[in-house]
């Protein structure tokens, strides 16, 4: 079964799919088509007989850090579930997923990461179509860039589709982020952003790579160490994140 990525943002849904022989030969080879969100039943006619990865544009992630008594990893997602229905009463449009902080012999300290969107309702609607997994497009920059990056802590800053991304790392953990929305071929002043992250204070190094085009930022905040990680193929990135070995696009 051939495989396909659905890139959803609020203007449309692009799908790239990837035939078998190209996975296996890590050669890209990608067939392109573009969707308007009001033509739905022509993409569902296209779903048939493909293993879809989602990937979500312009949404942001939140946290949230709870305890629970020491269970079977088995059963943590059902504690999840029970705890966002408690605290949004229906997940219907929630996907989430989790990052164990610590744990002794009694209990698990968890890092609950959710994003409410409502992209997921169109998604719902594929009832014939096989979603072998969703993510975000920032999870996704962010998983691929963390081999080259061996600080502790750092703020990731990801520019794509006019749209960048601001995430703190530390630890391996995503600890906060924002999307905001930039302005078409101007430089953006984002230290002020980068404030608003709440984190520890203290020297930090921003890495910022942008994806499939070129942009640049500017910053006249001091405290700031800004490290360039170039220019990136998004489809790179989708071989070797959605569909290669550091599959899901997962902190």
């Amino acid at each position: 079964m051939d495989k396909s990525i659905l890139q959803i943002s609020s203007q449309n849904i692009k799908m790239l799919g990837f035939s078998k022989s190209v996975i296996k030969n890590k050669r890209v080879r990608i067939n392109k088509k573009t969707y308007f969100l009001n033509s739905p039943e022509l993409l569902k006619s296209d779903l048939k007989r493909k293993d879809l990865y989602i990937v979500l544009e312009q949404e942001n992630i939140y946290t949230k850090n709870i305890t629970i008594p020491q269970i079977s990893r088995n059963l943590i997602y059902d504690l999840l579930e029970y705890e966002l229905i408690n605290s949004f009463n229906s997940i219907e449009n929630i996907i989430y997923s989790y990052k164990v902080i610590k744990e002794d012999e009694e209990n698990i300290e968890i890092l609950i990461y959710y994003c409410s969107s409502d992209s997921l309702k169109f998604l719902r609607s594929m009832s014939s179509a096989n979603i072998k997994h969703v993510s975000l497009i920032q999870f996704c920059a962010a998983t691929y860039f963390s081999s080259r990056i061996t600080d502790k802590k750092y703020i990731l800053t990801i520019y794509f589709n006019k749209y960048m991304y601001l995430l703190y790392i530390c630890e391996e953990k995503l600890l906060a982020n924002k999307v905001i929305r930039t302005l078409e071929k101007e430089n953006y002043d984002v230290s002020k952003i980068y404030n608003q992250l709440n984190f520890e204070e203290g020297e930090l190094n921003v890495y910022f790579a942008s994806l499939d085009e070129d942009y640049s930022i500017d910053s006249t905040e001091d405290n700031y160490n800004y490290i360039s990680l170039g220019k990136v193929s998004l489809e790179r990135i989708y071989e070797t994140v959605v569909l290669g070995e550091k599959q899901h696009g997962r902190l």
